[in-house]
């Protein structure tokens, strides 16, 4: 299943070789959608795709005031919804294992490099440029790995390689723009450390298992803490010498 647009309208489509309303294992029981869908059209079009499915739909995310983590959300969603989920023991799972594993994603030996991802989605959850290019700067002398270091930097950062290029000349730090999905995870899961804000790579680097520092400025830390079994958290408040801590907490969780 995939969604479509068109205008202020979204549809969701079904291909299905079985009849409309089937999947690829046959009929579809239950649809659940985590979306706004105010003007009921989204429903009303699953209905009609799916006209033997019971259908539930979701505000994607918690409210604020509910101060959960997103995760336990959406599984309480789906048990809501009669999946069998259960949230508590999911979130705790979550935090015990790696929840992305495979031997495709391990390369060994020199392909191991410390990522520093100074971007996200959000503006309002990064910390500037220059904060970043002074931890690059400062890392070395103050945490004993040696591994090489690379910066992760996504679509959303591209104007911001000048600055990186031009800062990091001469040093020995490669600077990594956009890879693809495959190398990306090569990267993250052969990291012995990631460092990032609030996004979406720095979630999955916790998920892969990767000693993961997540820099917070402006995300609610309860509801949005990556999960994984070494994650640590610094909250732009929490601390007076932010780069000093950074690299403390490197050295604790495992350099």
């Amino acid at each position: 299943m995939g969604p479509t647009s068109k205008g202020d309208e979204t549809r969701i489509a079904t291909q299905s070789s079985s009849g409309e309303g089937q999947g690829e294992g046959g009929p579809i029981d239950l649809t659940v959608a985590f979306l706004s869908d105010q003007s009921e059209k989204v429903r009303a079009n699953l209905k009609d795709l799916m006209p033997g499915s019971t259908i539930h739909l979701f505000p994607p995310f918690p409210q604020k005031e509910e101060n959960v983590h997103a995760a336990f959300y959406l599984a309480k969603c789906m048990e809501s919804a009669g999946c069998a989920v259960n949230p508590g023991k999911a979130i705790a799972e979550a935090t015990r294992r790696p929840l992305v594993e495979g031997e495709p994603f391990v390369v060994p030996g020199p392909g191991r490099r410390i990522v520093f991802h100074p971007g996200s989605g959000g503006t309002a959850k990064n910390h500037p440029r220059e904060f970043w290019a002074a931890l690059l700067r400062d890392f070395r002398g103050l945490v004993s790995n040696k591994a090489p270091l690379a910066v992760l930097l996504g679509p959303a950062e591209e104007s911001c390689l000048p600055f990186y290029r031009e800062q990091l000349s001469g040093e020995e730090t490669e600077i990594i723009f956009s890879p693809e999905t495959e190398p990306l995870l090569r990267l993250l899961k052969n990291a012995p450390l990631y460092l990032g804000h609030d996004s979406g790579v720095t979630h999955l680097a916790a998920m892969l298992g990767t000693p993961t520092i997540a820099l917070f400025r402006k995300s609610n830390l309860q509801q949005w803490k990556p999960l994984g079994p070494r994650v640590e958290v610094i909250e732009e408040e929490s601390s007076s010498d932010l780069i000093r801590e950074t690299c403390e907490r490197a050295r604790k969780i495992g350099l």
